[in-house]
C-alpha cells in the first residue's frame, strides 16, 4: 500500500511541477516588440552536449533596455533582429518568438549603438 502511494504522490508532483514552456502561452496576454540579440553563449555539457544560451535585448527605445535569456536551440547570430513576446502584466517575463523585424529604424539604430558604444554593450550584459 504504501508504495503505491509513493507511486502516486511522485506522479502528482512530477505533474504539477512541470514548468510553463513557451509553447503554452496564450497570445492575448503577450505583445510583440523589437529585439536584437546581443550574445550567443555555446557550452558543452555531457547530458545535453552542446548548449546554447542567447542572451537578448528587447524595449530597445528606452535608456536601458530590458536584457532577457534563452536557452532555446534558434540557429541565430549575435546582431540579429528577432521579435520577443512581452507579458502585459509583467514585463520581465519574455521569450524570443522568431526573427524579424517590426520597427526598422529603432533595431538599426540600437544596433549602431552596440556596435560602436563598447560600454553600452559591456554594461548591458554585464548588469544581467
Amino acid at each position: 500500500m504504501r508504495i503505491i502511494c509513493l507511486v502516486l504522490v511522485t506522479a502528482f508532483l512530477i505533474v504539477s511541477c512541470k514548468q510553463k514552456k513557451e509553447n503554452d502561452f496564450d497570445e492575448n496576454d503577450y505583445y510583440r516588440t523589437q529585439g536584437i540579440v546581443l550574445k550567443v553563449n555555446i557550452g558543452f555539457t555531457y547530458a545535453r552536449k552542446f548548449t546554447k544560451r542567447l542572451i537578448y535585448a528587447y524595449h530597445l527605445d528606452l535608456s536601458q533596455p530590458l536584457v532577457g535569456y534563452s536557452d532555446e536551440e534558434f540557429a541565430i547570430n549575435s546582431n540579429e533582429s528577432i521579435v520577443v513576446y512581452v507579458n502585459k502584466k509583467d514585463s520581465l517575463d519574455s521569450f524570443i518568438g522568431h526573427r524579424g523585424v517590426i520597427n526598422k529604424e529603432e533595431f538599426i539604430e540600437f544596433r549602431n549603438k552596440i556596435l560602436t558604444d563598447t560600454l553600452f554593450f559591456k554594461k548591458l550584459i554585464k548588469d544581467n
